[in-house]
């Protein structure tokens, strides 16, 4: 279970949460929905530890590995799309199953550079499921991708993590509707 206990996060001055409470279950799908700038990968990066509360708490389980897919697709630009998939497990095997799934068979050789956006983050998404995350945190994961594609990779990615925390944050919510059990509408009216 991921906690959030009476969270107060700001920027600049300006709140974008305060006093936000939340609790997240082990084995659910949740889409984070909201306008620009209201806080979903503020939300995202607090619950991740990569930014700290001004006040509040998070507690989150220490025995579940957690990854996150960015906005941006942060793939290592020396390594080939199967290299960068592979980085943190060695599994080749997985690697490629999974891009083959994604579509990306032809390019696992390939340099990030030489990939289209929508390569890219199907790789970034590939990676990190490669990596097999107890809990995943996912931003605006399929932007990018044509609306076949991406229906295709949203299945894969919520099949893939079944019986596990899935966090998304994203505009696009019919893609994930099929999979999401848990809708969290974050409102301007909780900051500040």
């Amino acid at each position: 279970m991921i906690e959030l206990k009476n969270v107060s996060m700001s920027y600049g001055g300006k709140a974008v949460f305060t006093d936000f409470s939340r609790d997240f279950a082990p084995d659910r799908a949740y889409g984070l929905t909201g306008p620009s700038g209201v806080g979903k990968t503020t939300l995202l990066r607090l619950i991740a530890g990569l930014e700290t509360p001004e006040r509040g708490t998070i507690r989150r389980p220490e025995d579940r590995k957690m990854r996150m897919v960015f906005q941006e697709d942060r793939l290592l630009p020396q390594l080939s799309v199967l290299r960068n998939v592979m980085l943190e497990t060695g599994e080749e095997r997985l690697a490629r199953a999974l891009l083959a799934a994604l579509e990306l068979e032809e390019e696992a050789e390939t340099l990030p550079e030489n990939l289209s956006g929508g390569m890219r983050r199907r790789t970034a998404l590939a990676r990190t499921l490669c990596a097999r995350p107890d809990i995943l945190l996912l931003d605006e994961p399929f932007n990018g991708l044509d609306s076949a594609l991406r229906a295709k990779t949203a299945a894969l990615v919520f099949e893939r993590m079944k019986g596990n925390c899935v966090i998304c944050a994203t505009h696009d919510t019919e893609v994930i509707r099929p999979y999401v059990q848990e809708w969290v509408a974050l409102q301007t009216d909780e900051a500040g």
